[in-house]
Parts: structure tokens; C-alpha cells; sequence
């Protein structure tokens, strides 16, 4: 791959990533169909179609990319990365000058004549489109100012981010919002997820298999995983199959296995379940995000001949981050600390206390420095967090409501403090319930749990970005720069806060494999039931056919479906 075409794909992903977050009508079950089988896809965090139901408008993606040029109906995540990855002369790319008209507005000339770098202009142009129709945002704490705010913008709010928000208690602020499943508006791929990135797997698979039903199940990615199961189990019971292959990305292999595990008729049912680079267990990257808006950005992997340093931001110009600042700090962090979806996806004991020898590590390590070796232990250091706390007018405050003061705050910033009884800051609903959505995840036998997943005839299909000069978020230890923030100057202390290991840029591999021993994966792999590329969590979860990556996950399965006599 060419630099100058890897540069604009890594600040072209940015950009999507900033626009939507600070890195799915016509697919449904046919009307009158009597099919008994299903082949049915399920999405992932942030890869699930939103759109809001009182004006039909598409939220989540906001982004046309139906360009004019042969072909542009059809044109998908998968296949504009593919565009991207082929061009020699992007800034000259008819591709690249449709894209500035399309989401920018305007020609790509005027980005050019900026200055003499054509890539700082673009994000500097970039930047400064999205914050110029900006208004002050009202405290979400503030709830006159939020009715206010509502009353004068409407129901579709001026800011994504803002539109996407939660309360405190996990309601979505826009409460017009839903799942794309039943879509009807103009925005053709969002059914089929972010700019139509399983659409490839959904329309190949109901060729080849007309004798089956070939559907896709997007939730709101950004509520409680129970609800989300709740309406899976609603949706599947409206459906009335007799037999299905599940396929899932990331998050959507969390509520299957909450799925799963609910009621053994679904794993009867289950005839192989196919999960997409999984969080079965978690992510240390979601401690990361909470404890600061800016690490979202920093996992994505590039190559060292990109870039002086290891992380994307390091090629981005300090004007662009000073512009990205106010989006993160001030719309991006309550929106990350009040998504259930990313609390939820906390690395859950059952990963914590699986110790690799191949990494020689713990996975958590708490504020004084030592290794978190109980579940006990392991809440109490969540509950110590000020993300997991409620408040009540812009402060802090204790379970009976009363406020917290400064010596409060610090005390209890200690999860040595909730290891005694008395007075607790009032935990968030989703923080409260945290412990039991992990334990949901899993099959009751006796006094022993077992992953719902290792009751089916399940396959793990995984990155391997170390392949490829990449790295995952491995380990997280607060006792080394517990003040961190992301700036120019600082880039090299990331170390310091986390190690880095095997995995596909946002889960490490025996998190999606669900904890299993290095010889149990050993096994699984020898057997067909794990299968690596050579690429990242994304591209593993939406390149059905191969459009990127060398071989692409159809070919496991179409076998997976042949084994099973499909």
C-alpha cells in the first residue's frame, strides 16, 4: 500500500471517528416468507444503524457516500477502504474530490489552496467544517438547560455527538431514536450498518442460499446489553425459525451470548454460531476511553513509515488538535461515560483472572500498583472511578442523595475506600449492574459457569494485527500516569499507562477467545474453530468477500454452513 494513500485512509478513519463518536430495511424476513432457516447477522458497537422515527433522517451514519461515478450505488465501507487502498495519486483521485464535495461541501480546490501541505489543509478544512456550525451546549447535569436547549433545536439536535447522548441513567436524550431494522427513508445503506459494511455478506449470502433466510439484526449499540438482548429475544421470537447460523461483530457477540445463555431452546436452535473479531469478555480499551476521551484515538495502529511515533496521532498537526479539543473534552467524554454499551464492555473477571503465561502479566493493575486478583477487588477499583459515580447539578453525590465534597471525592478515588461499610457515591445504573451483565453472559451448572458460546458449535474468526507491525491494548496500570492527557509534546508516555500485545487493535486475542488457556486456543486453532488475519477489528468484521483483506471470512463460512449441511 502506497504512503500517501495509507495517510488519507488513517485521517480519513479519524475524521469518521471524530464526526461520529469524539474508531445498519430491505434485508429484513420478506414479507409472507414461511422460510424455517436463517442465516442471521448481528452488529457491532458503533456498527449498528440509528435513525431518528420522527423525521425518518438517518443518525447513525449521517454520511451519503452516493457519489457521481459508475458504480457509487454499490459503494460500501469495504469497497471505499478498497478505493482508497488501490489509488496512487489520491488528492487527485476523482474518489477523493467527490468525498470533500459530498461531506464537506464545497470543491476540493479550496482545500488544496490553503497552504502548500494538501494533507494538513484537508484536516485543517475538516475541522474547521465541523466546528463552525457549533453551539454552546448546556451542562447535561442541567436539565432547565437541556429543555431549553431541546425547545430551541428540536428533536434532531445541531451536534451528532450531542444527538447520540445519554443520561446518567442510560436514557437516550433523543428519545426518537431507534434501530434501523424497519427503515424506510432514502438512506439506502444503513440497514446494512455503517456505510453499509455487512451489506456484502447479507446480499452474497441470500444469493447463494435462497433456500434460507438471510437477515441482519441491528440494536441500539448504545443502551444496556440487556435491553438490546430483550429485543434480539423479541425479534427472534417475531422471526419463529426453527434453525439458525448466527453470525456477530464484536458487541453483537456480547448480546448473543446473553442470548444464548437465557433459555436453552436458543442454543438448540443454534446450529454454529460465527463470531467477528468478539469482545466475549471485554476490552482493556474501554477502561482507556473512560478514563480518557483522547485514548479512543490512540489504539489504531499504522505503519512506523507513516508517522515519527507508534499512534495516529502523532500525525496529526497540533492545530487539528487544538480544534479536535472542545469536540472531545466537552461532547466526546460525556458521551463515552454515559454509554452503557462501552461500560459494559469493562474487562469482566472471568478475563482479569486469566493469567498468560505467553505474556507472563495480569491484565488490570489498581492505583497503588498491585495486580487485582479477586472479583471483589476488581469492582471495588471500578466503583473508585469518578465515570462511575452519579451527580446532581454538576456534582458528585452520595447514595442518599446528599452532596460529596472534595475530601469525599478523594477518599473514595481509592478502592481501598469501598472495602468498608458506610456512605458510598451513588453509582450509575449501568456501573451498579455491571457484575450481573458479565455473569449473564454465562450457563449456571451446579456452582460452575461456562461461557453460553462453549455450549454451540461456535468459531471465532480474529485479527492478528502483529502481523502486521501492530499492536493491542494488552495491559492498563493507573499507578503510572494517573493525570495523563493526550497532547503533541507527550506521545511517548503512553507506555508508561499500558502495554501492548497480540490482538486486533481493540481486543486481545484470549478476551475474544473467552479467556481460554494458551493451550486450549492451541487446540481450537488445530481444529478449525479459531481462525487469524493478518488484519484489524473493523476490516475482520465487514470484509466478507475478501475486498481487502487476502482471503476473506466467506470462505470460513461457506464451510462452516457446508459442515452443518446447509
Amino acid at each position: 500500500m502506497r504512503k500517501t494513500s495509507k495517510i488519507l485512509v488513517c485521517c480519513l478513519l479519524v475524521l469518521v471517528l471524530l464526526i461520529g463518536c469524539f474508531s445498519l430495511v430491505a434485508c429484513d424476513k420478506k414479507e409472507g416468507s414461511n422460510k424455517k432457516k436463517a442465516i442471521v447477522m448481528v452488529t457491532a458497537l458503533m456498527s449498528g444503524g440509528l435513525y431518528d422515527k420522527s423525521n425518518n433522517k438517518a443518525v447513525w451514519d449521517p454520511l451519503y457516500f452516493d457519489f457521481d461515478q459508475e458504480g457509487s450505488e454499490d459503494l460500501t465501507l469495504v469497497k471505499f477502504l478498497q478505493l482508497l487502498y488501490e489509488t496512487d495519486d489520491m488528492m487527485n483521485s476523482q474518489l477523493f474530490k467527490d468525498l470533500v464535495s459530498e461531506v464537506m461541501g464545497t470543491d476540493v480546490s479550496m482545500v488544496k489552496d490553503r497552504s502548500g501541505d494538501p494533507y494538513a489543509s484537508f484536516m485543517e478544512y475538516a475541522m474547521d467544517a465541523m466546528l463552525s456550525p457549533m453551539v454552546d451546549f448546556p451542562d447535561l447535569d442541567d436539565e432547565d438547560a437541556v429543555a431549553t436547549y431541546k425547545e430551541n433545536y428540536g428533536s434532531l439536535f445541531a451536534s451528532l455527538l450531542y444527538n447520540l447522548q445519554q443520561d446518567e441513567d442510560g436514557n437516550s436524550l433523543n428519545t426518537n431514536i431507534v434501530p434501523a431494522n424497519d427503515y424506510t427513508g432514502p438512506h439506502k445503506h444503513i440497514a446494512y450498518g455503517v456505510m453499509g459494511c455487512y451489506e456484502d455478506q447479507v446480499k452474497t449470502l441470500q444469493k447463494e442460499y435462497p433456500d434460507y433466510d438471510v437477515v441482519i439484526f441491528n440494536y441500539d449499540w448504545r443502551l444496556d446489553g440487556n435491553i438490546n438482548a430483550q429485543l434480539f429475544t423479541e425479534w427472534m421470537d417475531e422471526k419463529d425459525y426453527d434453525e439458525i447460523v448466527l453470525t456477530t461483530h464484536s458487541l453483537g457477540g456480547q448480546i448473543c451470548n446473553r442470548w444464548l445463555a437465557e433459555d436453552p431452546k436458543h442454543r438448540r436452535m443454534t446450529k454454529a454460531f460465527v463470531m467477528y473479531a468478539p469482545a466475549t469478555l471485554g476490552t482493556t480499551a474501554a477502561l482507556c476511553f473512560l478514563n480518557n476521551v483522547w485514548d479512543a484515538l490512540d489504539p489504531f495502529p499504522v505503519s512506523k513509515d507513516m508517522t515519527t511515533g507508534d499512534s495516529t496521532l502523532d500525525m496529526l498537526l497540533p492545530t487539528v488538535l487544538d480544534a479536535v479539543e472542545p469536540i472531545l473534552n466537552e461532547q466526546g467524554m460525556p458521551f463515552i461515560r454515559n454509554c452503557s454499551s462501552i461500560i459494559q464492555l469493562l474487562p469482566s473477571w472471568a478475563l482479569v483472572n486469566t493469567y498468560h503465561e505467553a505474556d507472563g502479566i495480569w491484565i488490570l493493575t489498581d492505583v497503588d500498583g498491585n495486580d487485582i486478583t479477586s472479583e471483589d477487588e476488581l469492582f471495588n477499583f471500578y466503583y473508585s472511578h469518578e465515570w462511575a459515580w452519579k451527580t446532581k447539578n454538576g456534582k458528585y453525590i452520595f447514595s442518599d442523595g446528599t452532596e460529596m465534597s472534595n475530601e469525599d471525592i478523594e477518599t473514595f478515588s481509592h478502592p481501598s475506600a469501598w472495602t468498608g461499610s458506610g456512605k458510598k457515591p451513588a453509582l450509575k445504573k449501568v456501573v451498579a449492574e455491571l457484575r450481573d451483565w458479565q455473569h449473564k453472559l454465562y450457563v449456571k451448572a451446579g456452582d460452575k459457569e461456562y461461557l453460553a458460546a462453549d455450549y454451540v458449535n461456535t468459531y471465532y474468526l480474529i485479527g492478528d494485527i502483529q502481523k502486521n507491525n501492530g499492536n493491542t491494548v494488552l495491559t492498563y496500570d493507573e499507578s503510572a500516569n494517573v493525570e495523563f492527557h493526550y497532547n503533541w509534546d507527550d506521545t511517548g508516555s503512553a507506555p508508561n499507562k499500558y502495554t501492548m500485545g497480540k490482538g486486533d487493535d481493540m481486543v486481545v486475542e484470549y478476551c475474544a477467545l473467552g479467556g481460554k488457556t494458551e493451550a486450549q486456543i492451541t487446540e481450537m486453532y488445530g481444529e478449525g474453530h479459531v481462525v487469524r488475519y493478518n488484519h484489524d477489528h473493523n476490516i475482520v468484521g465487514a470484509d466478507f468477500s475478501g475486498q481487502v483483506m487476502e482471503v476473506g471470512t466467506g470462505v470460513k463460512v461457506r464451510e462452516i454452513l457446508k459442515s452443518i449441511g446447509w
